[in-house]
């Protein structure tokens, strides 16, 4: 039976193909609206209901904004040049300390980027597939989506973060879409891609994926593509690790790598075998193994842990932290499905628990009714896109595999999936479209036998 929100069967004027595309604009043009309205409005009601606008990390990306407005560069709070943080965030943190304005507008910022991310992922989702029913569900989902509302109301990068990964994807679907173009596209894509290193370090190596998608899809040029997006994607990482380089003898993008490696990596690989709660065994795992590095460090060096400084405790650190985690394989392994769990199947039940008053664990497992079904036909679609569109298919899977294996690990929280989210909705409702279809056609076929 045919879908009655598709584009293909909705009867058209009789003027022509311009006028059925007018029509289909007409129609889209008012979901927009809708789901505009309905971004906003969830979107104000969280920002009006939690106050918590500020997290554990908050300040270590306020306080380099502000002793760059100070005229002391990007510094720490010791007055050493900062190479933990990078500038993105801070860079957008500025302006609002300039203005001499409360942080709670930087919060509205990007809540109303938020409604611009949520709006745009809808008007693409009915470019890609020509269902108004697929583009209205992306909408829903984004806007009712709580890590998203979370993030949006922290004083933290993901909004921002997510907000350029997804210009950066448009462009590169674009460019792979339209060989003849010149390679303008895939060079900005570059760029972009490059500045969200600034942004999260996170994205140091997606222009693996990226290049195997160009590689893949592209009809012609393909490997000179690759090799555009490659070479200006390095360019401002590059720059910024030459600064650490010059300013902290680091050459980097960022010495929080290490402290990752030891504190989480190592340490979670060893927490997730121990006995009792995971959180509670992390905390003490991270305590005694920053202790050992620390007497290695000193046997070796002959320096105190709190006198050296961040890049050079960093070093050794990852060092310390591959050791252990070499040994422990199928541990990591398990870590990192755990990391897989939190990330797609978390959904911020202090969130939810905080609105409805739900015990937190009761919301968190309210959530899982939700998320499950999520993953499932996420699965269900990008498995469907592989014959449906080839070119998505890849982008969409490459880029969210990256960012999943890359974040899976103990510090892994739901608001990590924020930047593959707009391409996780689209696999979603196409997934729910695809089962819905399938229910009318077997209702459809059953009314007809009994007739």
């Amino acid at each position: 039976m045919a879908d009655s929100t598709d584009l293909a069967s909705t009867k058209q004027p009789a003027s022509g193909f311009y006028a059925g595309e007018t029509f289909a604009q007409q129609k889209i043009t008012g979901i927009l609206i809708l789901i505009a309205a309905l971004a906003s409005l969830t979107g104000l009601l969280y920002f009006a209901h939690f106050h918590d606008l500020y997290t554990d990390d908050s300040p270590g990306y306020i306080l380099p904004a502000a002793n760059l407005l100070a005229g002391h560069g990007f510094y720490d709070a010791q007055g050493h040049p900062d190479t933990l943080r990078t500038p993105g965030y801070p860079l957008v943190i500025l302006p609002f300390l300039w203005a001499h304005l409360d942080l709670k507008y930087l919060v509205l910022f990007q809540h109303l980027l938020r409604v611009l991310i949520i709006v745009a992922t809808t008007a693409f989702a009915f470019q890609l597939s020509r269902s108004r029913r697929q583009a209205t569900l992306v909408g829903v989902l984004l806007s009712l989506d709580l890590p998203f509302l979370r993030s949006a109301n922290n004083v933290m990068t993901e909004v921002i973060f997510t907000m350029a990964l997804a210009i950066a994807l448009i462009l590169l679907w674009k460019e792979s879409s339209e060989s003849f173009e010149p390679l303008v596209s895939v060079v900005a894509a570059g760029l972009i891609c490059g500045a969200t290193v600034l942004i999260r370090p996170v994205s140091i190596l997606l222009f693996v994926p990226v290049m195997i998608y160009l590689v893949l899809v592209h009809k012609s040029r393909k490997w000179s593509a690759a090799l555009a997006f490659c070479i200006a994607f390095i360019c401002l990482p590059l720059a910024w690790a030459a600064r650490n380089e010059v300013r902290a003898n680091y050459f980097g993008v960022s010495s929080i790598s290490g402290y990752s490696m030891l504190q989480y990596r190592a340490a979670g690989v060893l927490a997730i075998n121990d006995r009792g709660d995971f959180y509670a065994n992390l905390d003490k795992r991270q305590v005694e193994l920053e202790a050992q590095a620390c007497q290695e460090l000193k046997k070796l060096r002959g320096a105190d842990c709190a006198q050296m400084s961040d890049p050079a405790k960093s070093a050794y650190y990852s060092q310390f932290g591959r050791r252990i985690v070499s040994r422990h394989p199928l541990a990591y392994v398990k870590l990192a499905l755990r990391g897989f769990g939190m990330m797609m199947l978390a959904g911020s039940p202090a969130s939810l628990s905080g609105m409805t008053g739900l015990n937190f664990g009761v919301a968190a497992k309210v959530l899982l009714l939700y998320t499950v079904p999520c993953l499932v036909f996420a699965a269900v679609g990008l498995w469907q896109y592989r014959s449906r569109n080839r070119a998505f298919f890849w982008l969409a899977g490459l880029v969210i595999a990256y960012f999943v294996v890359v974040s899976s690990g103990a510090e892994t929280f739901a608001r990590f999936r924020i930047p593959i989210l707009p391409l996780y909705s689209i696999l979603i409702a196409q997934g729910v479209d695809s089962a819905w279809q399938r229910l009318r056609a077997r209702s459809s076929s059953r009314r007809a036998a009994y007739s």
